[in-house]
């Protein structure tokens, strides 16, 4: 079987389109995995999604290999470069069961095609990928069949939790690395003349003169335990200069629920919030929690953590099961060396968003919907920390059963009517400031009159 990544649905026929190699060709993978990284493309979502103008061709960029056993090996070359790149995007997945005479893999690892001109058909041209499980049709491929891909990012990250791919982090890249890699982008900048979308996205995401981007070059942690990992951090700054210290930290995503019962009314919480020492008003929000039966770990190495010692536990005293990295490697053995995982960080295998959403609002209220709707994913607090808020609306609840609340949750159920919410939120007695963006948000897409 022949695999094939696009965004574009209903593909009965792949087209060879003009490549690297100067003439055109369909490009196949062997392996499944291996084409989900064709899903997106960093530079031209991100140009897009920040409204950056450009009408010539897109540059290609994806900083990957593979390693000695063909598997597939993606380098993070900025912090959270795979989730931007490839978190939201939709695509498929096309498989070709054979490809037309004369088009595929040779012995010598090579690939044989029909090359643009006469001459280099008589000859039998031969087109050295030097790409492990790759092979090239230069003639049409027809389809014969296609898998919906609904994201791309937890694609990848289920083919790294079942160790098809790997992934190596930034976070873990020695400071030789490092080095290497600013020189590169340097060099990549300088070259891109004719490119202005590409040094838009490495000044954007690099440190480059004239540029935005930060580079963290020492990181300290001060707590790390199942609830938060704060690190105090020095950063390399555009203009050349080191600041410190700089304060952030990792806790655990959660999910906010815009509840609306069959009266028309919206279910919210009063709960006491320890940040500004109030009882609060807002709607339903929790974290996530563990997956359960969490995911294969890599290299045969896990984590596990019961009930007692993860953050929240699981129903039922369900094992979760977090993924050691085997990519941090030490410079002079080259030898795999596991990282320390601790509950809570952003290593955790989660339960589904929509799941921790459904979950918390029978806990919290004892209410259920089978109407959701996918509001936004959305940093929560981009400048101190690096968790995500993934916001629901829940529309025509009923009520099933009473509250489930867990040791730390005490907090009454309360309905408002739209006319009543919105004057809470105008007299600043509704405290929560993504609560409040959800609630504008779902008005703006006209969820709510």
């Amino acid at each position: 079987m022949y695999y094939h990544a696009s965004q574009v649905a209903g593909i009965k026929t792949l087209e060879p389109r003009i490549s690297n190699h100067g003439v055109p060709l369909v490009y196949f993978s062997k392996k499944r995995e291996n084409v989900l990284v064709y899903l997106s493309n960093a530079i031209e979502k991100y140009c897009k999604e920040t409204g950056f103008t450009y009408d010539g061709p897109w540059q290609k960029w994806g900083p990957y290999g593979f390693e000695q056993n063909g598997r597939l090996r993606i380098e993070e070359y900025y912090p959270g470069m795979l989730q931007e790149t490839y978190q939201g995007v939709s695509g498929y997945i096309y498989q070709a069961e054979q490809l037309p005479k004369g088009q595929g893999e040779f012995a010598n690892g090579a690939s044989k095609q029909n090359c643009a001109s006469e001459d280099e058909k008589a000859d039998g041209a031969m087109i050295d990928l030097q790409i492990p499980d790759a092979v090239v049709s230069s003639l049409p491929v027809n389809v014969t069949g296609a898998e919906f891909i609904p994201d791309a990012y937890d694609a990848i990250m289920e083919a790294e939790r079942k160790g098809l791919i790997m992934i190596l982090r930034y976070e873990d890249f020695s400071e030789k690395k490092k080095q290497w890699l600013r020189g590169v982008i340097a060099k990549e900048y300088e070259e891109a003349a004719d490119h202005p979308e590409y040094r838009y996205f490495l000044k954007n995401h690099f440190v480059l003169p004239g540029g935005l981007a930060w580079e963290p070059v020492k990181t300290e942690h001060l707590l790390q335990d199942e609830w938060i990992d704060f690190r105090r951090e020095e950063y390399l700054m555009p203009d050349g200069t080191v600041f410190a210290p700089f304060y952030n930290y990792s806790k655990r995503d959660y999910a906010v629920i815009l509840a609306r019962d069959e009266e028309g009314k919206y279910l919210c919480v009063k709960q006491y919030r320890h940040g500004i020492r109030k009882v609060t008003t807002e709607f339903v929000a929790g974290g996530l929690e563990y997956a359960a039966n969490g995911a294969e770990a890599v290299g045969g190495l896990e984590y596990v953590a019961n009930k007692s010692e993860a953050a929240g536990g699981l129903k039922n005293d369900a094992m979760a099961k977090s993924v050691v990295k085997d990519d941090a490697r030490d410079d002079k053995t080259d030898t795999a060396k596991p990282r320390e995982l601790l509950p809570g960080m952003r290593e955790i295998v989660y339960e589904d968003a929509l799941d921790a959403a459904k979950r918390e609002l029978l806990e919290e209220t004892g209410y259920v919907s089978e109407e959701w709707e996918k509001l936004i994913t959305i940093p929560s607090h981009a400048t101190l920390s690096d968790d995500y808020v993934h916001v629901f609306l829940a529309k025509n609840c009923h009520k099933v059963s009473g509250q489930e609340l867990d040791d730390t949750e005490f907090l009454n159920v309360v309905r408002f009517t739209e006319e009543e919410l919105e004057a809470l939120i105008a007299a600043g007695e509704f405290q929560q400031a993504v609560h409040v963006m959800a609630w504008y948000l779902a008005k703006s897409k006209g969820y709510i009159s």
